[in-house]
């Protein structure tokens, strides 16, 4: 399953697109807690004619957006890949960037 990214030259964007088993799935990663459906999300709706679109959230909760849109919390998102608090040993700040060329 390779993941996509897509624009327009409008603006319109979407973070991942990915085609498992012939699905088309969106996924926005948004730091709102309650995001709303934005344009850019209803034109890759439309234009790529997404099964489900999934946003994916710092909140607490997930919901559904409208139908076949999904708000989820990242810790939903990651499911059994979000490590429990004590269970790496490591530090929950994420790591400092090693980029050493000029921007």
């Amino acid at each position: 399953m390779a993941p996509w990214f897509w624009a327009t030259h409008g603006g319109a964007e979407l973070d991942l697109l990915v085609l498992p088993n012939g699905l088309r799935i969106g996924v926005e990663i948004k730091r709102a807690d309650a995001p709303r459906l934005s344009a850019s999300m209803r034109q890759a709706l439309a234009v790529l004619d997404l099964d489900r679109l999934l946003v994916i959230t710092p909140g607490e909760r997930s919901y559904r957006l409208n139908e076949g849109t999904q708000v989820l919390t990242l810790a939903e998102a990651l499911g059994s890949a979000a490590p429990r608090p004590s269970s790496t040993g490591r530090s929950a700040t994420p790591p400092q960037s090693t980029h050493s060329g000029s921007p």
